[in-house]
């Protein structure tokens, strides 16, 4: 039998026996949305109260009685409380085991199993060894079964019986049962897949077969696939559930490198339809997403593109608004040291011309001083000689008006 075999075998409800309609076997294993109720806390309480349902059957014969007990007729199996439920569902003839809406709500209203009524129930339920029971169980939905109550008793049931289950004894396995919120989802998947199913001990009862071996294994990891749905808060995304599905279950090696021929084999052989229709949905939305993602990045793409053009566009147009720059600049500074030249010939002459006319002005000046003098002291002779003052003054006059009118010329 192969694995995809093997899985549609194991996820086939107990209600679809030969001669029966599937679609009437899943209509009873499908729980009825209205009867979904929000998830709280972890917490097990266990009150004194005795049930005088099928939990005092166990109390009272033991598990084997009370296994024995539940196939009676179908009229006399009324699912009134947890304990009738779990003593059904574990006993070793099943018979009709799934509650219908209004034994759910019974079994809400009802009484919890005692201390007790409680380890009988787990002594019971250890007899599933490969975790089939459990796993139908945990499909009918713990948070349906559950309901409101703040107790929590199929939750904190079907975490102890995992705990005691020699597969989850891994600290990994017993931090995702006990903290699940606290755990590595991941690692919890890949420790489970890799135990050995073979070598498992069972308290002095026999090995699995390989057949149970492998049942035991495709149901563990079912196990803790729903129980981390019904216990994560945020839940992880239905692809993580698909990858580690087909990962660990559904896709062997040899698979991925099998003819042509034989995958439409396996697509016609296929009876899964809402399986295999959910999961190509999931690769629709996958090819659609990643799509949007491509022409995203393609229109990303092409924006960058012709940001990257016109800003090569400005670059090459301040390059040359640089190149001119610089030319203009080097051309200011050839006319600078120019003019600096120029100048500072300019300036030595300016100072020569400045240094030939103060001697020629003092020249002037020191002759018309000394004509200026001797004339006075003609006039202060006895007597004074005028002509001599009137000589000398009218050419110190003389004198001075060609320097001035010299000056003037420049």
């Amino acid at each position: 039998m192969t694995p995809l075999e093997l899985r549609n075998d194991q996820s086939a409800p107990a209600s679809a026996r030969p001669g029966r309609p599937a679609t009437q076997a899943g209509r009873e294993a499908a729980p009825s949305p209205e009867d979904v109720a929000p998830m709280s806390r972890v917490s097990v309480h266990e009150p004194p109260i005795a049930t005088a349902t099928a939990a005092e059957t166990i109390q009272a014969t033991g598990p084997a009685q009370a296994s024995k007990a539940s196939a009676a007729p179908k009229n006399a199996r009324v699912l009134n409380t947890y304990a009738d439920f779990l003593c059904t569902a574990y006993g070793a003839t099943r018979g009709r085991w799934k509650p219908t809406g209004t034994e759910i709500k019974s079994m809400h209203a009802g009484p919890l199993p005692d201390s007790t009524q409680r380890a009988e129930l787990l002594m019971l339920a250890e007899s599933d060894r490969a975790l089939k029971r459990t796993r139908d169980v945990m499909l009918l939905g713990l948070r349906r079964l559950d309901g409101s109550h703040e107790a929590k008793p199929i939750l904190g049931f079907v975490r102890d019986l995992l705990l005691r289950h020699p597969a989850y004894r891994s600290r990994s396995l017993v931090l995702a049962l006990e903290h699940p919120n606290r755990c590595d989802d991941k690692r919890a998947v890949q420790t489970i897949a890799d135990v050995n199913y073979r070598s498992l001990r069972w308290g002095g009862r026999s090995p699995l077969t390989k057949a149970e071996a492998t049942a035991c294994r495709a149901n563990a990891l079912h196990c803790l696939l729903l129980w981390f749905h019904e216990t994560l808060s945020p839940r992880l995304p239905i692809e993580r559930y698909h990858e580690y599905l087909r990962r660990e279950l559904w896709a062997p090696p040899a698979m991925r490198r099998t003819s042509e021929s034989n995958r439409v084999r396996i697509l016609i052989k296929n009876r899964d339809h809402a399986a295999t229709d959910l999961v190509c949905s999931l690769f629709e939305e996958r090819i659609a997403d990643l799509q949007r993602q491509v022409d995203a990045s393609q229109d990303s793409a092409l924006k960058a593109t012709d940001q990257t053009r016109a800003l090569e566009d400005s670059v090459v147009a301040l390059q040359q608004d640089l190149d001119n720059t610089r030319t203009q600049l080097d051309r200011t500074m050839d006319d600078l040291h120019v003019e600096r030249r120029e100048r500072g010939i300019e300036r030595a002459h300016l100072r020569d011309d400045y240094e030939k006319l103060r001697g020629r002005v003092l020249q002037r000046l020191d002759a018309e001083l000394s004509l200026l003098k001797e004339g006075l002291h003609a006039l202060r002779r006895e007597p004074p000689k005028v002509g001599v003052m009137n000589d000398h003054a009218e050419r110190v006059i003389e004198g001075l008006r060609k320097e001035v009118e010299h000056l003037r010329r420049g």
